[in-house]
């Protein structure tokens, strides 16, 4: 399985960071590299959707956010060109010890469940889904976890993020994690194989300030972060009851 890290190409205290732990582990890849937002109109820029954006997260997506979603749009198409599975990383996550030992089991198990998140930010309640051995497990977190630091994609679940990413309205791993945007269900390694670095962030976070938005677009955003958590809950039921329904057989 092809392993990608997608690098600013003038990150070089990044590059020599994240190639020093691969090596250490003796993980083949290749650079990806990333989509620069400081250029003009990079590449998929014009797929920002600015007007969406602001009426149901309250906010602008940063330019760094837009192009953060390109490069992971884009490896994305290189997945379905290559048509095989493939390990995307990004520059500022660290490796488990353990990361390498699974290697091996990654291209069948993404090729069952199609989209498999090797680090959560955030840990929610969740179902086991498959059993690797006695202390790993594929799982489904009812909620999301954030986070894009590394993950494995399937061809079939990069096509469907493809086809239902041609406006760029939230943050790449927000997009990720909404099934039913896409069709595309959210799995999880456990325990995390990598996880974030603590080093800086190239995106940052200043955006819109929500407490300036007037009444009316403050109750749209509400409405629509109902719908999305009862989107959630639909997906939670029937994970639950395919759960329930494999136990059995």
């Amino acid at each position: 399985m092809k392993v990608f890290v997608i690098s600013l190409k003038h990150s070089i205290e990044r590059r020599s960071r994240i190639q020093e732990l691969l090596d250490e582990q003796g993980i083949e890849f290749e650079f990806f590299d990333a989509i620069d937002a400081s250029v003009k109109d990079f590449k998929y820029s014009n797929k920002r959707a600015p007007n969406k954006t602001l009426l149901r997260l309250g906010y602008h997506l940063l330019d760094n956010e837009i192009a953060c979603f390109a490069s992971h749009f884009c490896l994305w198409e290189k997945c379905i060109e290559l048509n095989e599975p493939i390990l995307i990383l990004e520059d500022n996550c660290d490796l488990m010890a353990t990361i390498s030992s699974y290697q091996s089991l990654f291209e069948n198990l993404v090729n069952e469940h199609h989209f498999i998140k090797l680090f959560s930010m955030f840990k929610k309640k969740y179902s086991p889904i498959k059993k690797i051995n006695a202390s790993a497990e594929i799982i489904y977190y009812h909620d999301r976890t954030c986070g894009a630091q590394g993950y494995l994609i399937s061809p079939y679940g990069a096509m469907k993020f493809v086809e239902n990413a041609q406006q760029f309205i939230e943050p790449a791993d927000n997009y990720m994690e909404k099934p039913w945007r896409h069709g595309i269900l959210t799995y999880s390694f456990k325990p995390d194989l990598v996880c974030r670095a603590k080093i800086k962030s190239t995106i940052g976070s200043n955006r819109k300030n929500k407490k300036k938005l007037p009444l009316w677009r403050k109750s749209i955003i509400e409405i629509i972060r109902v719908y999305e958590e009862l989107q959630y809950k639909i997906v939670n039921v029937r994970i639950k009851k395919r759960h329930k329904s494999n136990a059995k057989n």
